[in-house]
């Protein structure tokens, strides 16, 4: 059984039963890296916070294990265990942390380590946590162009980019003329059995359940956009992630989007 659907057993059970919990998480390996790694270019959406230390750069992440940077020389040896608080946006969990190795890192700046850490999931709210970060992160890393025989005839213009992610996730998007900057776009993805969207036309962006719960961006449409009275907070979080996460060839297409839902996000958050 995949981790997905451990995942989606573990939802059902009672979380306050350590019991059904451990039984569930017993086959999370030892070293906690046999996982997918996200992999983090952008240290605004996550990053990690011990005891007395400033908030620290998270390299990479998966379900049984974090990475972060760390100055050299730290002051945790090898086995020692810790309490983190990971962030990721406007959102934060505690975790429980055993340091497994440290190794120098010169990739961005001299005198630092990499030292990455297992975590120690004693119930579900730390997976179930991660999850909503690390499976949006997957479908994005995903995404690629789509050929112009799978799309409508109005996308198959120049003008528009059609791609296609894991989940499934799919994304319809227009630029102004000469530039990257969005004049519309419809992006869905899937959770569980419901589809999402990112919407943005006529200058105004919307959030919203599909208005299709079974089809994507692609059946649907830009068209479908409806303007939502407020917007969805999980939706923008989830849509920041994918977006965040596709490989460097789209990434200047991306950051638009990027940009516009943290302050949409931002925003909301400000208002309550």
């Amino acid at each position: 059984m995949g981790i997905l659907a451990k995942l989606g057993l573990l939802k059902n059970k009672d979380r306050s039963s350590p019991e059904g919990v451990q039984t569930e998480l017993s086959t999370l390996k030892i070293d906690g890296r046999l996982h997918h790694r996200i992999k983090i270019t952008d240290p605004t959406l996550v990053s990690l916070t011990l005891a007395d230390t400033p908030t620290l750069r998270v390299n990479d992440i998966s379900y049984g294990g974090i990475a972060i940077l760390l100055p050299a020389n730290p002051m945790i040896s090898t086995g020692a265990l810790v309490t983190g608080r990971l962030h990721t946006l406007n959102r934060f969990v505690d975790l429980n942390l055993t340091l497994m190795r440290s190794s120098p890192f010169r990739e961005i700046e001299e005198n630092q380590v990499l030292a990455t850490f297992r975590v120690i999931h004693e119930d579900s709210a730390s997976l179930l946590f991660l999850r909503q970060f690390i499976e949006p992160s997957r479908s994005g890393e995903s995404l690629a162009y789509i050929a112009p025989t799978m799309r409508q005839v109005r996308y198959n213009h120049q003008d528009w980019h059609c791609l296609r992610g894991e989940g499934p996730v799919d994304l319809l998007l227009r630029c102004e003329p000469n530039s990257v900057t969005p004049a519309e776009f419809l992006l869905t993805f899937r959770i569980q059995d419901t589809y999402w969207d990112l919407g943005y036309r006529n200058g105004q962006l919307s959030t919203g359940q599909a208005a299709n719960s079974n089809r994507s961006a692609l059946d649907l449409g830009v068209d479908s956009v409806i303007n939502s009275a407020e917007l969805n907070p999980y939706v923008l979080r989830t849509a920041i992630f994918i977006l965040s996460s596709c490989s460097t060839t789209y990434k200047e297409l991306m950051q638009p989007i990027i940009e516009l839902a943290k302050w949409a996000l931002n925003s909301s958050t400000k208002r309550n």
